[in-house]
């Protein structure tokens, strides 16, 4: 197929081996299970609200890749994503070591608990209402890190964010000294009671609602 290929809300039940579309392939809403190994996307892949519950490994969407509140559990081996990834509502419990995502990921509400030590993410990491309680060693977030409304207690001293960094109604109690922000960072509804020396933010910081009584010489 030259373009893109609609088949959402169809009684569809399987794709075909060797099936290429040169653009996008919208599923969602469909009763699509697995995907044929040799299937080729050019764009973005959308499978939110399918009982999908396996992608072949080695997989490369050269788009964005949607599984929002679909049934997958687990993502496979050397899954490369060069968009977004999509995973929120979903029973992932874990992200692979080898995962592979040049733009942003979205693991709002979903069943993660634990992220991967020198796990890189090409845009925007969102961790809002997941059970992840610590951030792994080496983070590098290229965009804006979003954590607001999780468990997290205390940040890594490696982790290296590009964008803003949400820390908002979070468990957090203390900065790693010497953290760098590239853009806000919001702390606000937090127990963080001083800034740690040597802290570097770009944009904003939004100390509302915390018991912090005093800033830091410059």
């Amino acid at each position: 197929i030259g373009g893109s290929l609609y088949i959402n809300e169809t009684r569809i039940l399987t794709l075909p081996d060797n099936l290429t579309v040169s653009k996008d392939l919208i599923c969602y809403c469909t009763n699509i299970k697995t995907l044929p190994c040799t299937l080729k996307v050019g764009g973005n892949l959308n499978f939110s609200d399918t009982p999908i519950n396996s992608l072949p490994d080695n997989f490369v969407v050269n788009g964005d890749l949607d599984l929002s509140f679909s049934e997958i559990k687990t993502l496979p081996s050397n899954l490369t994503v060069k968009g977004n990834l999509d995973i929120s509502g979903t029973k992932i419990e874990s992200i692979p070591n080898d995962l592979k995502v040049e733009g942003d990921l979205y693991l709002e509400y979903s069943s993660i608990k634990v992220l991967p030590n020198n796990f890189k993410v090409g845009g925007i990491l969102s961790l809002h209402g997941t059970r992840i309680k610590s951030l792994p060693d080496n983070l590098t977030v290229s965009k804006d890190l979003i954590c607001y409304c999780t468990n997290i207690k205390t940040l890594p001293c490696t982790l290296k964010v590009g964008g803003n960094l949400d820390l908002s109604y979070t468990r957090i109690k203390e900065l790693p000294e010497g953290l760098s922000v590239g853009g806000s960072l919001w702390l606000s509804h937090t127990q963080i009671a001083e800034l740690p020396e040597g802290l570097t933010v770009n944009g904003d910081l939004d100390l509302g609602e915390t018991p912090i009584i005093e800033l830091p010489e410059g």
